[in-house]
């Protein structure tokens, strides 16, 4: 597992412990375990997964630190909050996998 913070431009919102999801697509994914900083984004993310599925980077400029370094998924971000149930979900695509190992090694 990946232990990483979240960010939504300078707020620290929460951590996720990664896993990788798909390896061809350089997916990693896990639960979203938010922190107080969230309350500030919580209704607008809700709000876009009730309309979209999801908030995602082209909603808000989500940044992933794993061990102080920030990730660049080229296929971007996506957070998953929904009002009916109590489970938050994290993914991100399009990583190189092989530099992501360097860094968690």
């Amino acid at each position: 597992m990946m232990e990483g913070k979240i960010f939504i431009d300078v707020y620290e919102i929460g951590n996720v412990d990664f896993k990788i999801i798909d390896e061809n697509m350089g997916v990693i994914g896990g639960d979203f375990l938010s922190i107080h900083n969230y309350d500030k984004f919580k209704s607008k993310v809700q709000n876009f997964t009730e309309k979209n599925g999801n908030a995602n980077s082209a909603d808000f400029n989500f940044e992933i630190l794993i061990k102080n370094i920030e990730l660049n998924p080229i296929g971007g971000i996506t957070l998953l909050d929904s009002k009916e149930f109590d489970e938050m979900y994290l993914d991100a695509a399009g990583l190189d996998l092989r530099e992501l190992e360097k860094i968690t090694d």
